[in-house]
């Protein structure tokens, strides 16, 4: 069963004083602490003696703790010319820094530590009424990587924008000075678009009429009066604002620029001094000949020879007639042209390459042409010739030697001449034609003129026909009964001797290429 002990109170507890707690966080038990440890909170308890030392400036109380559970406490001394030192002492200031700690005069000045601890004012940074006053300068100095910048703010509180002047950039940069004008020039009825700001060399500024052009505003031009000798332009404006006159200067010699002056005739010159004179040399040139109407050509800066052979008549150029190794016309080293029996003549290298005459043309040398050949104006254009060889091969299982040929082409006709010999049982098809053949279900053809070393009439070769673009197969008459021979087929070598035989001729066909 539980023991209830009691026990007197103590008036008035120390720290080291054991109190007896139930532990709520520990089921309860009861354990022991120190006054001294105890933790205090609102409405904890009543203080109702606190102990204070304070400096000689203040005062405590008898009775320090009110009713209220407040301490008070109250300052001693001092007067309403001193101020409390952070010693606790009470002092008088000196006035206006020297130590003291009381603000520097004079009044509604900036306060600013100077340098010794205490407070210093001047006259000529002060504030008052929302108004920050500065005589003087300002400095507005860049931070390392950005520039001075000062910043004038809209009226809005709410959303301010703001316009800022910035500081120059600091590469390639001299100090210069700006001096604004006294003020804005009286407007007129012209300008009453308003001024421009403009700065001469020492950064002086004034307001000027903003020009509407290069230079200003021109409003008439006019000619001007007596025309000038010219200095050096040829013309002449001024004024270049307002009413603008443009003159003309006249060319009065030298390195001067003008228009030509007055005066002057048909048998007048205009002199480098810019005056007209009378030539004195009426000698001119001479000339070495005198065939009429002949070429002049340059013999010296004061003779001029004159060809016998090249005359000029009207439009038309007369030369000699020339010969092959000496052309009457030569064109760069290598030929020309000439004339001789009736004829005109092309040279090359000191021989004929083309002749023209009343009955002919007449080329001397290989003529090619890279377009082909048309006969009068309604004739088709022949634009291939060639010639060459080819090799007869077998398009199946025959086996030919001894094969050769050669062929010649006309436009799209091919005579392809072959000889071969051959061997085997099938049908005789030879590919390898130097050109593929018309080859459709209509068109199949080609003819072959042949002779063969059969002695057989059936055997003879006389007709062929494409298979295919490039194999050709043969065709031969055969009759009925050793007769006559009445129809085209084709042939194999079994038809003829099965030990094969030689077989010659030309195919004539049209060519695809």
């Amino acid at each position: 069963m539980a023991i209830i002990y009691t026990y007197p109170v103590k008036a008035t507890p120390i720290a080291g004083d054991l109190i007896l707690i139930s532990d709520s966080a520990d089921s309860n038990k009861t354990k022991q602490v120190k006054v001294s440890t105890l933790p205090f909170t609102n409405n904890a308890g009543t203080v109702t003696s606190v102990g204070v030392s304070m400096p000689s400036a203040f005062a405590v109380a008898n009775s320090p703790v009110t009713s209220s559970g407040t301490i008070a406490i109250t300052t001693t001394g001092g007067s309403s010319g001193q101020y409390l030192a952070h010693d606790g002492t009470w002092s008088t200031p000196a006035g206006g820094g020297g130590g003291s700690t009381q603000p520097g005069n004079p009044s509604a000045s900036i306060q600013y530590n100077d340098g010794a601890g205490a407070f210093a004012g001047s006259a000529n940074l002060t504030f008052a009424t929302n108004t920050l006053t500065l005589t003087d300068t300002l400095d507005i100095k860049g931070d390392g990587t950005n520039p001075g910048t000062l910043k004038l703010y809209c009226e809005d509180t709410t959303t301010p924008h703001a316009v800022s002047i910035l500081g120059p950039v600091h590469s390639g940069a001299t100090p210069y000075s700006i001096r604004l004008p006294k003020e804005i020039a009286t407007q007129t009825a012209y300008s009453s678009g308003g001024r421009v700001l403009e700065s001469d060399a020492s950064g002086a500024l004034q307001w000027i009429v903003t020009p509407t052009g290069g230079g200003g505003n021109v409003n008439q031009v006019t000619a001007g009066g007596v025309i000038p000798s010219s200095s050096g332009a040829p013309l002449i404006v001024t004024p270049n604002t307002g009413n603008v006159a443009v003159t003309s200067a006249r060319y009065v010699g030298g390195s001067n620029e003008g228009h030509v002056p007055l005066g002057g005739s048909n048998t007048t010159f205009l002199r480098g001094d810019g005056t007209w004179v009378t030539p004195t040399d009426t000698t001119g040139i001479s000339f070495s000949g005198s065939t009429a109407n002949g070429i002049a050509t340059y013999s010296s800066s004061t003779t001029a020879n004159v060809s016998s052979v090249f005359t000029v008549s009207g439009n038309k150029l007369s030369a000699p007639a020339g010969t092959e190794a000496d052309p009457s016309v030569e064109v760069g080293a290598v030929g020309g042209l000439y004339a001789a029996s009736g004829g005109i003549f092309l040279t090359h290298s000191g021989a004929s390459a083309i002749g023209v005459s009343s009955a002919s043309i007449v080329n001397y040398k290989l003529t090619q042409f890279n377009a082909g050949i048309k006969l009068g104006s309604t004739g088709e254009l022949l634009n291939s010739y060639e010639e060459g060889t080819w090799t007869p091969t077998s398009a199946n299982a025959n086996t030919i030697s001894s094969a050769d040929g050669d062929y010649t082409r006309i436009g799209d006709m091919v005579f392809a001449q072959f000889s071969f010999g051959m061997s085997g049982s099938t049908t005789i098809a030879i590919a390898g034609l130097p050109f593929q053949g018309v080859y459709t279900s209509s068109l199949k053809g080609g003819v072959i003129i042949s002779a063969d070393s059969c002695t057989s009439v059936q055997g003879q070769l006389k007709g062929g026909q494409f298979t295919g673009t490039n194999t050709f197969t043969f065709n031969s008459y055969f009759g009925s009964g050793g007769g006559l021979p009445t129809q085209l087929r084709q042939v194999t070598s079994s038809m003829y001797q099965t030990s094969g035989g030689t077989y010659a001729g030309v195919i004539i066909y049209e060519t695809t290429e």
